[in-house]
């Protein structure tokens, strides 16, 4: 589910692992078989025991946003089988939520988890590269360091911006930028 890998990324900041190939990934029914609501599908899918140990995870996630379309307005039915929408789900710790409300209440029962993606997020825009293993202990110092202010967005772009990644980047070195450096501190007379 789409929806779940997505918060899994981009809000968590645990991105599930892909599918292993030959895996069959399109949920949608089939041409000619009646239409069932995705839960049903999901369910399916997740009773192969090697899907579900992602989709375990995933789907609770994405099912408690399922009154949202595909483009985000706002739904009472399954645009498929006309049924009524359920975004009850049980999360992979046993809470039972219901809808999108519920699921943000129980991801904010702990904001450093959020806060901590966040934090990776913006790094990964501020030195313009992927968060690498080396950036880890800063992200977890800044992530520490906004924990008494409760994590305010201020704080976090604050301490990326005074972070020594951020600071003390400078331009990738290759054999072209060395040999300009070399040149232009010992130009010909």
């Amino acid at each position: 589910m789409l929806r779940g890998a997505w918060v899994l990324e981009r809000v968590i900041g645990t991105p599930p692992t892909p599918p292993p190939p030959g895996v069959e990934t399109n949920l949608a029914p089939k041409e000619g078989e009646q239409h069932t609501t995705l839960r049903k599908r999901l369910e399916v899918h997740r009773s192969v025991k090697s899907c579900n140990q992602c989709h375990g995870v995933i789907d609770p996630i994405g099912l408690a946003m399922e009154n949202f379309d595909g483009i985000g307005a706002w739904r009472t039915r399954e645009s498929d089988s006309r049924q009524a929408v359920d975004a009850t789900s049980v999360l992979p710790d046993g809470t039972a939520i219901n809808g999108v409300v519920e699921l943000r209440e129980a991801l904010m029962r702990r904001p450093e988890q959020f806060a901590w993606a966040l934090t990776q997020k913006l790094m990964m825009y501020a030195i313009g590269r992927e968060v690498e293993a080396h950036d880890m202990p800063q992200v977890r110092q800044i992530v520490r360091d906004t924990a008494p202010g409760g994590y305010r967005f201020f704080d976090l772009v604050q301490g990326v911006v005074n972070s020594d990644a951020f600071r003390l980047q400078g331009p990738a070195h290759t054999a072209e930028t060395d040999k300009t450096t070399v040149a232009s501190a010992n130009p010909a007379k």
